[in-house]
């Protein structure tokens, strides 16, 4: 599978076969047309095998060869195909020049798993040949994560698409098998009295961070992490810092700690959830901003791993070493409306992003002063407000370019609408073009869909043990992200908590590129 779409999968032995059978044909034909033989043809395939995905395509190239002064139209067709499996061939008949052909096929989602033997034969006036393929038509597996805020896993609740359901265990992760595409995927907790729906899925593995979501089940593990700082700039000299966070290597974990000039120590506390221990890697690097909020240089910067139990004090002392080179990007940030800020980041880790530029400027240009280290990359992010901002992350070049969306506009129904119902159509627009997520929240239910249609109806949450009240006051507002398919809109809170986060100190980090926008809200009112 690629991105969700299927593939065909020969083994090697196939693939000998695959490129065997036409060499063959090929030097067939050339011994036949030497030793004057009648007019023939010989059909094959450029693979031996297909897998075929429910509700997807596959395609198979189909080759015809010529003997003895075969020139006769040749019409392709296919036997053998289960139910609710279809064929097109493009073209259908190979004629003059035209040596090859387009199989493209196609199931429904009704097909049934399973190996077939399908015959894919060549026929015209005198002529005729054949080619055997084995078809797998096969289901969907599906695994994923539910997480919140600082990906913290969502424990114990449930998920379900297609009639097969599963709940999150410790780690938030879920599996679920024998889906068809594109699918729809419901995650709910009926004791929270919250439910999200994501519409027109496609991908293998998923991050869904529902609106909902709060912090994770179970006892959470702290433990004090402190020591000295040495190298760098010892005591911390005026306009600078030492920010030391902390990395999960084998989980989840945060704590950070910012010390502050004339400061030469730091002490934390690390959290997290799960096992007793926690593998994690503290990351320090001391900087130093200008008054606009630029960084000019860097003093030093290190990092050491630790294995902490909980409630046990770790100490470790760090020495930051000597200056650090730098490197300058270029940042240009593309708003349809005045930025309040713009803010720039170095991924140190895969789990930890560390702020080191934080403006609060309208300038659209700007020339960020970041630290080389190793394989770290930078994310630049600007913003109209603390709801909608965009981002470019996995930076490493001398460029960026930011782009911060129009919010989202709300149309229908009107704000104070009444006697709404599951059957009434909500509608918005998203300039960005991405995916949108609805959601109407009452006092104690929030339902929300993420979809990359325009409109939206509130689902029928009786299936998740759930009732929508009657004549009761609503609200409902839409985020809106850019992206081209509804999983770029999946981890849409996530995007949103991991900015914030790094307002304040670290967070994993924005993903990829992208823009996060959330709407005006309205109000509404069910029916009786």
């Amino acid at each position: 599978m690629t991105n969700g779409q299927p593939t065909t999968k020969p083994t090697s032995a196939l693939t000998r076969r695959s490129i065997a059978r036409p060499l063959a044909a090929i030097l067939l034909a050339l011994v036949i047309a030497a030793c004057g033989q009648a007019p023939s043809i010989v059909i094959t395939l450029d693979s031996a095998s297909a897998e075929l995905l429910r509700g997807g395509d596959v395609q198979v190239v189909v080759t015809l060869a010529r003997v003895g002064g075969a020139s006769a139209d040749v019409a392709l067709a296919i036997t053998g195909l289960p139910a609710n499996v279809d064929a097109n061939f493009s073209p259908v008949t190979l004629s003059g020049a035209t040596f090859s052909s387009t199989l493209t096929l196609s199931a429904t989602a009704a097909a049934v798993e399973g190996s077939y033997d399908v015959t894919v034969t060549g026929t015209g006036p005198g002529l005729a040949d054949s080619a055997e393929m084995t078809l797998e038509v096969v289901g969907l597996a599906v695994s994923g994560r539910v997480v919140s805020v600082y990906d913290l896993p969502v424990v114990g609740v449930a998920v379900r698409s297609q009639g097969d359901s599963a709940i999150t265990d410790a780690n938030g992760s879920f599996n679920l098998s024998g889906l068809s595409v594109p699918y729809d995927l419901a995650i709910w907790n009926a004791a929270d009295e919250w439910v999200q729906v994501y519409e027109g899925l496609t991908a293998e593995e998923l991050v869904l961070a529902p609106v909902a979501t709060a912090a994770p089940m179970g006892l959470a593990r702290t433990a004090t992490v402190s020591g000295n700082l040495s190298g760098g700039v010892i005591p911390v000299a005026a306009n600078q810092m030492v920010i030391v966070c902390a990395e999960g290597i084998d989980g989840f974990a945060m704590g950070c700690d910012s010390v502050a000039p004339t400061e030469s120590a730091y002490s934390m506390p690390v959290q997290w959830i799960g096992a007793t221990t926690r593998s994690i890697t503290l990351h320090a690097l001391q900087l130093q901003r200008d008054g606009d909020g630029y960084p000019v240089a860097y003093q030093g910067y290190t990092t050491t791993d630790l294995t902490l139990t909980d409630t046990v004090p770790s100490v470790a002392n760090l020495d930051l070493g000597g200056a650090l080179a730098t490197a300058t990007v270029d940042i240009e940030v593309d708003s349809p409306v005045a930025i309040l800020g713009t803010f720039g980041a170095v991924q140190v880790g895969p789990n930890l992003a560390v702020p080191v530029m934080m403006t609060n400027t309208a300038l659209t240009t700007h020339e960020a002063l970041m630290p080389v280290i190793g394989d770290a990359s930078y994310t630049f992010l600007s913003a109209a407000s603390i709801s909608q901002f965009g981002w470019q992350a996995d930076v490493t070049g001398s460029t960026a370019t930011v782009t911060i969306p129009a919010a989202p506009q709300l149309l229908a129904p009107a704000d104070t609408a009444t006697g709404v119902t599951t059957a009434t159509n909500f509608s918005a627009t998203n300039p960005a073009g991405g995916p949108m997520t609805y959601i109407w929240n009452a006092a104690n239910l929030m339902v929300s869909v993420t979809t990359m249609d325009s409109t939206s109806t509130i689902p029928d949450v009786s299936e998740f043990g759930l009732a929508l009240p009657a004549n009761t006051a609503f609200t409902w507002q839409v985020l809106g992200q850019s992206g081209t398919r509804t999983e770029d809109g999946a981890y849409a809170i996530g995007d949103y908590y991991n900015f914030l986060l790094l307002l304040s100190q670290a967070s994993p980090g924005p993903r990829g590129t992208g823009t996060f926008a959330i709407s005006d809200d309205w109000g509404f009112t069910t029916a009786p």
